[in-house]
């Protein structure tokens, strides 16, 4: 028994017989002119250049300022941190994998953590 099969090409030439001709043409489209513009907001850029002093003391500080600015804590801003910068790397060994995971693991359990505590103290209350 021979199943009925579709042809695909008689579908799409059907369907393209009964496409309107009168579609928009990209050059009335490119050549018309906009009806209202949009209000953007101009980007601001709040992540001034760390000055030239890259010691390892002046890092802690920018990580310290990035974890007040968002309202948490030092590690969880030093996880991030960390993460992005072997994320942004062009390759990846075994020991950058690792680094990536255990920052991941502790981000994570650190939040579970607080969030177990948490419930213990509001069911204490």
């Amino acid at each position: 028994m021979a199943k009925n099969r579709k042809n695909t090409l008689s579908d799409l030439n059907d369907f393209l017989r009964n496409t309107p001709a009168d579609v928009e043409k990209p050059d009335n489209y490119l050549q018309a002119k906009p009806h209202s513009f949009v209000e953007v907001d101009k980007i601001a850029k709040d992540d001034a250049p760390i000055s030239g002093d890259l010691s390892e003391m002046a890092i802690v500080q920018e990580i310290k300022k990035l974890a007040e600015k968002n309202g948490e804590d030092m590690r969880f801003a030093l996880l991030r941190v960390i993460q992005t910068a072997i994320n942004e790397r062009e390759s990846m060994n075994s020991s950058d994998l690792m680094l990536l995971n255990t920052a991941i693991y502790l981000e994570h359990t650190e939040k579970m953590g607080e969030g177990f505590r948490e419930m213990l103290k509001r069911g204490k209350d």
